[in-house]
Order: structure tokens, then C-alpha cells, then sequence
């Protein structure tokens, strides 16, 4: 399935929705890529982010759960953002890859 912006701020726009049946107000931010928002539960301090990414030359939505203890612990260690994201190890151990459709379970739970 090859997904565009628009596709992508829908999907943004069901997950609103979505979390709002759920019980919580959805924090959804821009951030530096266009294609690319952060998603977060403020009641139980979870965070994802979601945005398009090219697979093959197919634009997909895809979402990664952060854990934000561990970015904390990478940042205060003085680790830079580019050597987060270029480092296998170091961003594996803050980002899973999580089904975009399973954001708003993964955000709920405690």
C-alpha cells in the first residue's frame, strides 16, 4: 500500500479518536520531518512516534514505542541525537518497532 502525507495526518486524526474512546487526550507533535510526529499518553508517560518511511520504494506508515527512561539516560551521558539514530545498539535499545495499529493499546497501559 503506498501511503502519502495525507494518509498519514488521517491515520493521525483516527488515532485522536481513537484514544479519545479510549479515555485519553492523544499529544500528537511535529517534529524537524515533515513525515514524522511524536504520539504520547501524557497519563501514563508512554511515547511513540509514527511517520511514512521508504520500504522498497513504497511509502509506508510506521511507528516506534521510545523508552524514555533509557533516551534520558543516552542524553545525560551527553550522547547527541545523531549518534542515538545512527548507532544500531544505542537505538535499539530506546526504539521497537511497534504495529501502527496497536500505538493507542501500547499508549494506554501503564
Amino acid at each position: 500500500m503506498h501511503n502519502t502525507d495525507q494518509d498519514l495526518r488521517l491515520f493521525l486524526d483516527a488515532l485522536i479518536e481513537e484514544a479519545a474512546e479510549e479515555g485519553f487526550d492523544l499529544m500528537v507533535e511535529n517534529t524537524n520531518d515533515e513525515h514524522l510526529f511524536v504520539v504520547a499518553n501524557p497519563k501514563t508517560r508512554k511515547v511513540a512516534c509514527i511517520g511514512l518511511a521508504d520500504i522498497n520504494g513504497t511509502e509506508v506508515i510506521v511507528a516506534y514505542s521510545i523508552g524514555i527512561k533509557r533516551w534520558g539516560w543516552y542524553n545525560e551521558e551527553g550522547f547527541e541525537l545523531d549518534t542515538v539514530v545512527e548507532t544500531k545498539n544505542i537505538r535499539d535499545d530506546i526504539f521497537r518497532w511497534l504495529p501502527a495499529t496497536d500505538i493507542i493499546t501500547y499508549l494506554r497501559k501503564k
